[in-house]
């Protein structure tokens, strides 16, 4: 049986999250929203953290099925899945955290949308500027915006990595699965080093396989 301290629903366009501390709730249309609230308090916008949207690959032969809990959770996020934009989605599902700003990005900004496919970690960068900065700020949605339409090298120089086009390129040798503020933070630091960039600019960027259905599982 379901943990009755753990749910997962969609209904009426809207993702609905109960664990033992409190709700979330997650709405696309008219315009994206995310709020939460603890133990019955007030409901309050936050920016989701957690995996949102997975490959949805099916069960192996032989495996056993999933469990209800487990169910219901994957109905719900496909429901959710579905009032998104595909081209959009195709792209976000590779990253494995932080996918709620990149989405509402490529949403609000033709820029955005272009960067997410032409350099995928610099718009996951750019869309998570408060993590990467470590800045909380209700203006980074507006602020990613923004610097959504200036060059690469712009961008990158704004989130205080080295204004060039070699780290761009570094940037896109990076496998989405990979990607997390925390990394990038510290990419910028070992950035400071000339050694380092020599290095990263020799890496190679390989194609990363489909990750199996365990490590897909939100």
């Amino acid at each position: 049986m379901p943990s009755r301290n753990l749910s997962f629903t969609f209904h009426e366009g809207v993702l609905h999250l109960t664990t033992p501390q409190g709700e979330m709730r997650l709405r696309w249309n008219p315009e994206p929203l995310a709020e939460k609230r603890l133990l019955r308090s007030r409901w309050d916008e936050f920016v989701p953290e957690f995996r949102i949207l997975a490959p949805d690959t099916p069960n192996s032969a032989g495996t056993d099925s999933p469990s209800e809990l487990l169910r219901t959770k994957q109905e719900a996020f496909r429901a959710f899945r579905s009032c998104l934009p595909a081209d959009h989605t195709d792209v976000v599902e590779s990253f494995g955290s932080h996918q709620w700003p990149l989405l509402v990005l490529a949403r609000n900004s033709t820029s955005g949308t272009d960067l997410l496919h032409s350099n995928p970690i610099l718009a996951y960068a750019l869309a998570n500027n408060a993590f990467i900065q470590k800045r909380a700020s209700p203006s980074a949605p507006s602020l990613a915006i923004r610097h959504s339409h200036s060059k690469h090298r712009e961008i990158l120089g704004w989130l205080d990595f080295p204004a060039t086009d070699a780290m761009a390129r570094i940037f896109n040798k990076i496998p989405p699965a990979m990607a997390h503020p925390a990394l990038l933070r510290k990419l910028r630091q070992a950035a400071k080093s000339p050694e380092a960039l020599k290095i990263f600019s020799h890496l190679q960027k390989k194609p990363m396989p489909r990750l199996p259905q365990m490590l897909c599982r939100r």
